[in-house]
Order: structure tokens, then sequence, then C-alpha cells
């Protein structure tokens, strides 16, 4: 024989009892999400299953509802969201950064294969002078490739690695 407005303030029991007309009407909601503000000020976020209770006449006289509180596994399915959304921006950023460390890493190497094509014609038509210049481009390249190569490893150690604890002074 009681009624939301025996629980919750005039606002909300007005809201629950708009949410449970089409009950009233005979309608079954299943799985209906609803919030619920708590006395404490705490707002859960509920599944409600409700259902016509029913006279021996057939009459509506009221409502059975079940409501389950889902406001952890909510707050736990938004959390995964946002981790989903931060983990698709990381990997457009390593896509990102995957093209420019492979633009950077083939600049040398385009160097090298150039340089050794003209070493070669350079061999063979006897111009020496030309090919200590050949052979200083191809060496230069392939220390740029071995920087880019050592500092693309040491940055892959950035999350990985630390740095070894020192003594601070903290006295004058």
């Amino acid at each position: 024989g009681l009624s939301d407005r025996d629980f919750f303030p005039p606002e909300e029991a007005a809201r629950f009892r708009a949410d449970e007309e089409p009950v009233l009407a005979g309608e079954v909601v299943r799985e209906q999400e609803s919030h619920t503000l708590l006395p404490t000020g705490v707002t859960l976020t509920l599944l409600n299953t409700k259902v016509p209770l029913r006279n021996r006449q057939g009459d509506v006289v009221g409502l059975v509802g079940v409501g389950r509180d889902i406001t952890e596994r909510k707050r736990v399915e938004e959390e995964r969201e946002h981790l989903i959304r931060e983990l698709e921006a990381k990997n457009a950023e390593l896509e990102r950064f995957t093209y420019t460390v492979s633009h950077d890493l083939k600049s040398p190497l385009i160097t090298i294969k150039g340089f050794a094509g003209a070493l070669l014609q350079d061999v063979a038509v006897g111009r020496q002078e030309r090919v200590q210049h050949d052979l200083q481009r191809i060496a230069a390249a392939t220390d740029k490739m071995a920087d880019l190569l050592k500092d693309l490893l040491e940055l892959s150690r950035v999350g990985r690695m630390m740095n070894p604890p020192t003594d601070v002074k903290l006295d004058k």
C-alpha cells in the first residue's frame, strides 16, 4: 500500500510515477536504465524491470518492480571506454611516429644506394678521385643510420629504465 512518495523526495517521486505510468496502463518494462539520487547525495544507476500487478478480475492495481544496482558496472564501462579512446589515440600517435622514423631511416639508405651505384660507375671508368668521395658519403650515411638506430633504441627504453638512485645533499 505504499507509494514512491513514502520513500523519496516529492520531485523524485513524481518522476518515478511518470516512469511507471506505462506499467500501470498494462505494459511490461524490461531492463530500463534509470538514475536515483540517494539522500546521501550519491547517484545510483539502476536497471529496472517492472510488471503490472493485477487483481483477480485482471485490473491493474499496482506494479512490481525490481531495480538492480549497476552503478559500479557503468563506472567500469565508462573507464573502459576512456581507456579504449586513450589507446586509439596512442596507436594513432605510434603510427605517425613509425611513419616518421621509417622516412628518416630511408634517407641514409637512399644515400648509400645512390653512392654505391656512383662508386661502381667511378671504378668501372677509372675515376679514382671520385671513389674516395663516394666512399666518404657512404660512410657518412652509415654513421647517420647508426645514430638514428641508437636514438631509436634509447627512446624505446625510456619507459622501462629507471635512473639509478643518487644521494642528494639537502644541507647548505
